[in-house]
């Protein structure tokens, strides 16, 4: 369905009725009370769906974003504990794939890194 209204009536009063004094005001005068009462109802309805929407959403992006933080510090970690154990031997490429890694990737190299005789093993395939 698309959201453009091409009737410039329809386009006016969606345009009007998205002001909420407006829509309100338009309610009270034109509509009878126990129908105002039905609207009522369902636009708190509505709001209460989008509220809980909006918690659902804010956490995920939370849960998200702390897991990308959790990450990059694990990234930090792991680079500072390769460069500790083969000084010198940290590349670009070695760096791009830390960069580049996802959390199991990290948690594998991490544990590799600990029986590693040499950087590659580290990253090995």
């Amino acid at each position: 369905m698309s959201s453009t209204i091409q009737n410039p009536h329809d386009r006016f009063f969606r345009a009007s009725m998205s002001n909420p004094k407006v829509a309100r005001e338009f309610i009270k005068k034109h509509v009878s009370t126990p129908t105002q009462k039905n609207i009522m109802t369902i636009a708190e309805a509505f709001v209460e769906e989008g509220r809980q929407e909006g918690i659902q959403t804010g956490i995920q992006k939370g849960r998200q974003e702390g897991q990308n933080e959790e990450r990059k510090k694990f990234r930090a970690l792991l680079h500072k504990q390769l460069e500790r154990r083969f000084p010198g031997q940290v590349t670009s490429n070695h760096l791009g794939l830390l960069e580049e890694a996802d959390g199991e990737s990290l948690s594998l190299w991490g544990e590799r890194l600990i029986d590693a005789h040499c950087i590659e093993e580290v990253f090995i395939w």
